[in-house]
């Protein structure tokens, strides 16, 4: 489960990069490597009455090694089809691992099992910072790789003599826990930006949550039908309140949704009777298992370019549902329910040690990694102002991805030498980005104050990090108009030797909507205001001639390109080339204005040196 879940998370860049060709494409693709887990399932389901059950679990185990050690050395085409197979194979054999551990434990133990593996990935991810192994060529990345490989073999070895084929019945709700415990619940960076707490406590929030699954799953699992209903409910308002809202209520409502969840999902699970044998209703089964892995986030990530009709993180509340409706299912009077058997108690002390080892990581996250640590008092009289729409953090193909190099990025910025930098498309927690927290990462890297702003939802959305103390923050949100996806501007003040300056980070709608753009540029000009000094700055998605340009130029900015450069495109996607990126002056004098270039974005980013009046 621990490779798993880095896949899962590995793969989002990967089909980020396809969707560049085509949302056919990209879709093609996902549905491919997430239905093969199960086809790979069921193939070596059928070999193994050959050579042997645990035999095969090792050779497939093997080939996971061999191609995750090899992933880090391909690019490009090669990266991302050896990537998706890689996926495939993880998945399929977690599903050959359930069906042994069911024939012993029953849905309890698999879930345990599982559940144990999310929390090592959970703590794997706030050792690295969010910044998962599968992307880095550091000492840290080769020794997460090789323990994990090296965990792999071991387990892969301990069951070599496995014979068990008995499939399992319910792999449906086994996919959609794991889908919604790779988006929200064991995914450090997610957990983080929802709840609003530092990455240390809430990596410990959601370590409480999947060992009280893991204990509740393997200690009392044959519940009436009653109770698992009343649990259902629970599940499903906790999992709504976790991905809707923030607050201190997040402390208690986390960890219940994530704990909930799992136990209902071990009811939901059950192995076949005894003698049963693989056939095409377990290929069907394990077919629906890698398409539920799928669904739910896919949908979510959709909904930022096709609007789904419905709130999209209603889907994750939705699974939750899904999962207690089969729970509820498989408790009533003459439903045959999944057995406990002893295997499943060594489980809980596995969860125990995993608390413990969260609480470890966690206290040292919250002493070492400290986003917002700039220098004190008062700026100088001329700041550097950088900006730049960073594309998720993930390297676009054209530029030799796809990748997710943080310390790149981090590197690029620091010798801009900025003092202000006002960055577009902030992701935290996407795994259509890997997983990254890229707004922690980079204040903490960069030591700069920060202060976010969330737009579609909390996981992306705009910043502004300040060496400087940054004062008044505030976000405004632009109006919806024809979508598809809720913008919002950030807002802070940075006090100078000859004055404040008002910083402004905004992206605006990206589909072809004139009078989109128009109404959100009138709402952001109305909400800011008159101030002495300003910079509004960020992706306008318009060119200069647009009515939206024209606006800000009439309201009595200056644009900086116009003014200190010449003519450039800003933009150099794979489809088209334009000048959509900007930097508005308004009582501050520009100097020094360049455009560079990462390579890491599909965005080239602004600077300029400005000082009040």
């Amino acid at each position: 489960m621990w490779l798993t879940l880095d896949l899962v998370r590995f793969s989002g860049p990967l089909i980020s990069q396809l969707f560049d060709v085509g949302v056919g494409v990209a879709a093609s693709a996902a549905v491919a490597a997430f239905v093969g887990g199960g086809i790979v399932a069921f193939v070596g389901t059928l070999v193994a009455r050959q050579i042997g059950y645990g035999r095969v679990l090792l050779w497939v185990a093997a080939a996971l090694v061999v191609l995750r050690i090899l992933l880090p050395f391909l690019a490009e085409d090669a990266l991302i089809i050896y990537g998706l197979i890689a996926l495939a194979l993880a998945l399929g054999l977690v599903l050959m691992a359930a069906g042994q551990t069911a024939d012993v434990a029953g849905g309890a133990g698999v879930l345990a099992a599982a559940g144990t593996g999310a929390m090592v990935a959970l703590l794997e991810q706030g050792i690295l910072r969010t910044w998962d192994a599968m992307w880095r060529h550091d000492v840290a990345g080769w020794i997460a790789g090789g323990l994990l490989c090296l965990a792999l073999l071991a387990g892969a070895w301990r069951a070599r003599g496995d014979v068990s084929e008995r499939p399992i019945r319910g792999l449906w709700a086994f996919g959609l826990w794991l889908s919604i415990v790779a988006f929200g619940f064991a995914n450090a960076a997610f957990l983080s930006s929802q709840t609003g707490f530092h990455l240390g406590f809430a990596l410990v929030l959601g370590a409480f949550g999947l060992a009280g699954g893991i204990y509740a799953a393997s200690r009392r699992p044959n519940l009436p039908v009653a109770a698992v209903a009343v649990v259902g409910v629970v599940s499903v308002l906790a999992t709504w309140t976790t991905v809707a809202f923030s607050g201190a209520a997040l402390v208690v409502m986390t960890p219940v949704a994530s704990a909930t969840v799992t136990y209902l999902a071990s009811r939901a699970i059950r192995p076949a009777p005894v003698g049963a044998r693989a056939g095409f209703r377990s290929l069907g089964a394990s077919a629906a298992f890698g398409l539920m892995v799928l669904l739910p986030f896919m949908l979510v990530q959709i909904d930022y370019d096709i609007p789904i009709g419905i709130p999209h993180l209603l889907v994750i509340a939705i699974a939750a549902g899904l999962i207690g409706a089969g729970a509820i299912v498989r408790s009533r009077p003459g439903a045959a329910s999944s057995t406990v058997a002893h295997a499943a108690v060594g489980f809980r002390r596995r969860a125990g040690l995993g608390v413990i080892a969260a609480i470890g990581v966690g206290a040292f996250l919250l002493v070492t990694f400290n986003g917002g640590e700039g220098a004190p008092g008062a700026a100088p009289a001329q700041l550097k102002v950088v900006s730049w729409n960073l594309h998720y953090g993930v390297t676009p193909g054209l530029t030799g991805g796809p990748a997710v190099d943080l310390d790149a990025t981090t590197d690029y910025i620091r010798a801009q030498d900025a003092d202000i930098v006002l960055l577009q498309e902030v992701e935290r927690g996407w795994i259509l980005a890997g997983g990254t927290d890229l707004l922690e990462y980079l204040a903490d890297s960069l030591h700069m104050y920060y202060v976010y702003a969330g737009a579609h939802d909390r996981q992306f959305g705009n910043a502004i990090l300040s060496r400087y103390p940054i004062t008044d923050p505030a976000m405004i949100r632009l109006p919806y108009g024809a979508g598809p996806q809720g913008r919002s501007a950030i807002i802070g003040t940075v006090a100078t030797s000859k004055g404040p300056i008002q910083f402004v980070s905004v992206h605006l709608q990206h589909k072809d909507d004139d009078a989109t753009r128009v109404a959100e540029v009138e709402a952001l000009l109305a909400a800011l205001g008159p101030v002495p000094s300003r910079v509004v700055a960020g992706d306008f998605n318009d060119t200069p001639d647009s009515r939206a340009v024209a606006l800000m130029l009439a309201a009595g900015y200056t644009s900086a390109q116009d003014a200190l450069w010449h003519e450039q495109n800003t933009y150099v996607g794979s489809d088209f080339n334009a000048r959509i990126d900007y930097q508005f002056l308004q009582g501050v004098s520009g100097t020094a204005f360049r455009i560079g270039d990462s390579g890491r974005s599909d965005h080239l980013n602004l600077a300029v040196t400005v000082s009040v009046k």
